[in-house]
Parts: C-alpha cells; sequence; structure tokens
C-alpha cells in the first residue's frame, strides 16, 4: 500500500526517518514523498547537516547530566 504524504507529515516524523526508526511502510511514503518535493529535500538536507556537525560534537558527561536535570526539573514544574 501506498501512503501519499503531504510536507507537514513528512516534516513530523523527519527526524525519525534520519535516525531510521520508521516503519518501513512511512519510510517508503517519505522517500515517495522526497522525489518530488525539492523543499523537503531543502529540509532533509539541512537536518542531514545538523545531524553530522553536532554528532561531531565533543560531548561533556557532566553537561548532559546537568541539562538533563534541568529539563527534569522544568517539566515536573509543568
Amino acid at each position: 500500500m501506498t501512503h501519499s504524504l503531504d510536507c507537514l507529515a513528512v516534516v513530523r516524523q523527519l527526524w525519525d526517518y534520519l535516525d531510521d526508526e520508521l516503519p518501513a511502510p512511512s519510510w517508503r511514503a517519505i522517500e515517495a514523498h522526497l522525489r518530488t518535493c525539492t523543499g523537503c529535500q531543502k529540509h532533509v538536507t539541512f537536518c542531514r547537516a545538523f545531524l553530522e556537525r553536532n554528532g561531531a560534537a565533543p560531548i561533556d558527561p557532566g553537561e548532559v547530566a546537568s541539562t538533563r536535570r534541568r529539563i527534569e526539573a522544568a517539566l515536573l514544574s509543568q
């Protein structure tokens, strides 16, 4: 079965697509959309560059723990 997606649906699933965490039908539907949509192609190109750049950044474990604590505190205060 072929799923036809609009740009918003593609963008909503884009990070999971780039992380290769989508079920095959969803992945194929995004691939089909990307073959014809230059706007989404540009968005994917940007996101891939973002991931590549940030994936190369060194990670400070102390900073990760501190950020996690701040996020958890913010969520608990809601």
